[in-house]
């Protein structure tokens, strides 16, 4: 009885507390082709690297919050085609990206490709820890920040994610 007891404490203080969070979006926008569009996003702004993936969701739905609330309503789908640039070029890697199918993807990248959807379904389902609540926005080393923006600890992303100095004016949790 000890040990059932001491074990079921283990679980239960391992069970991650992120579990229970309830979906970063209205089920309203939660649709398979938001969803196709945001794992085409993640993919195009991170490669295939997982943490950046989680991230720039989460920068994402906070940008699509605030823009609902300042300017016209967009759908969450749209917000993400026109904020992310790999999904606007014109190069033959956005082509691929804008081909990648929700569903199979039989080929070099199947794996990697279920792994990206099963990442954004979970995080629909608010399933997913947000790595940098504080983030809202994300380029590369190449980009040039204005001076409100200060990097933000993501974790292991290869990205480098920006708070703003002004971050309460911008971000409405």
């Amino acid at each position: 009885m000890r040990i059932t007891v001491s074990f079921l404490m283990v679980l239960l203080a391992a069970a991650p507390a992120f579990a229970y969070r309830k979906p970063p979006l209205p089920v309203d926008e939660w649709d398979e082709n938001t969803q196709l569009t945001l794992a085409r996003a993640m993919v195009g702004e991170a490669d295939w690297h997982e943490p950046d993936h989680v991230a720039i969701a989460f920068v994402l739905a906070r940008r699509w919050r605030v823009h609902q609330m300042n300017r016209e309503p967009l759908t969450f789908q749209s917000y993400i085609s026109l904020y992310s640039a790999s999904l606007r070029s014109v190069s033959e890697r956005s082509s691929f990206i804008r081909s990648l199918p929700w569903g199979p993807l039989p080929g070099p990248y199947e794996q990697r490709w279920n792994r990206v959807q099963k990442l954004v379904k979970a995080w629909g389902e608010g399933r997913v820890k947000d790595p940098c609540p504080n983030a809202v926005h994300w380029g590369g080393a190449m980009d040039r920040p204005s001076a409100s923006w200060h990097p933000i600890s993501c974790g292991l992303t290869r990205n480098i994610f920006y708070g703003r100095r002004d971050q309460d004016a911008l971000v409405q949790r």
